[in-house]
This record gives structure tokens, C-alpha cells and sequence, in this order.
């Protein structure tokens, strides 16, 4: 009996250990236009505050593509995406956390984030979210720096602060 009961003790253990490393909160969803996007809900979401903060979360080169897994395997681990499937998110940040991610265009090896890009999935994100309008924050690395630039240049009245990391930015905007 004492061994049944031990056996459970460690299938229990096991089980929660597993359970404490599932994106549970990080899910993926598609836009209108059929951009993917991750998108984390804080705990507590959506009953524990009228409107939440959005952060959106922006990628660099090497995860342009159409596999939702690249944000979370190849994104640098200080990106927010990245954080959270590691579970190294700090949980009591408030934060709903949007990581769009950008389509590759067969044209264009180069491609760069647009604003009406971003700003469609923002807005299919606004809709049906509970954010804080007045609490928008936009971060990138690299080419998602760029795009960071480009979104805020295109809606600063949209975005309450960014953070960019090695993003080029145009200068006349």
C-alpha cells in the first residue's frame, strides 16, 4: 500500500513538472489577412482587470517563415515569446504579449516588417482582447528593431514607449 501510494506521490511530481513547462497561456492564432501570431494572456486574464497592457514583440531574420515554433526555438531567449515558452516570463508582469509573425515574400529576400503589416494584427488583437489602449508597447531585435521604428513612426499615437534592439531607423520619419 505504501509503495502504491509512493508510485503516485512520484507519478504526481512527474506530471506537474511537465504540466509547468506548457505554453498554457502562449497561444497561436491567425488574423483576418492570415498573419500567425503567438499571443500570451497574463494569469488571472481576463477577470482580474478590466484592460491590460500590450506588449508586441517583434523578430528578426532568422525567424521570417510560417512555422509558429521558429519564435519560440530560434528568437533570441531575451525576447518575450522566447522567455515565456521557457517559462522565465515574470508572471506577475500584467502584459498581454503579442509576437506576430512575418510571411516570407519570395520576391523580396529582404523583407521588412511593414506598419500596416503589424498594425492589421494589433487591431484583430484590439477587437477581441481586453487591452489598454492608452498602455500599447512595441520591442524588436534586429529587423524587428526596424519594424519597431517603422510601427511607432506610422502610429505614435498608438504606442505609449519602445524598445529596440539593433534597429535601423529612418532618420526623416
Amino acid at each position: 500500500m505504501q509503495m502504491a501510494a509512493s508510485r503516485s506521490v512520484v507519478i504526481c511530481a512527474l506530471l506537474l513538472s511537465f504540466a509547468l513547462h506548457v505554453d498554457a497561456q502562449q497561444t497561436a492564432h491567425v488574423s483576418p489577412a492570415g498573419t500567425k501570431f503567438l499571443l500570451y494572456t497574463p494569469p488571472g486574464y481576463p477577470s482580474s482587470s478590466p484592460s491590460y497592457p500590450l506588449l508586441i514583440s517583434l523578430h528578426s531574420k532568422g525567424e521570417v517563415g510560417f512555422d509558429l515554433s521558429e519564435l519560440t526555438s530560434k528568437n533570441p531567449e531575451q525576447m518575450p515569446c522566447r522567455l515565456i515558452h521557457l517559462n522565465r516570463w515574470p508572471r506577475h508582469l500584467p502584459f498581454i504579449v503579442l509576437t506576430p509573425q512575418l510571411k516570407p515574400d519570395p520576391n523580396d529576400p529582404e523583407i521588412q516588417w511593414s506598419a500596416a503589416y503589424i498594425d492589421e494584427v494589433v487591431n484583430d488583437v484590439i477587437k477581441n482582447f481586453r487591452v489598454d489602449l492608452q498602455r500599447i508597447y512595441v520591442t524588436g531585435i534586429s529587423r524587428g528593431g526596424t519594424g519597431t521604428w517603422t510601427y511607432t513612426s506610422s502610429y505614435p499615437d498608438k504606442i505609449a514607449a519602445i524598445v529596440t534592439l539593433s534597429g535601423r531607423s529612418d532618420l526623416t520619419q
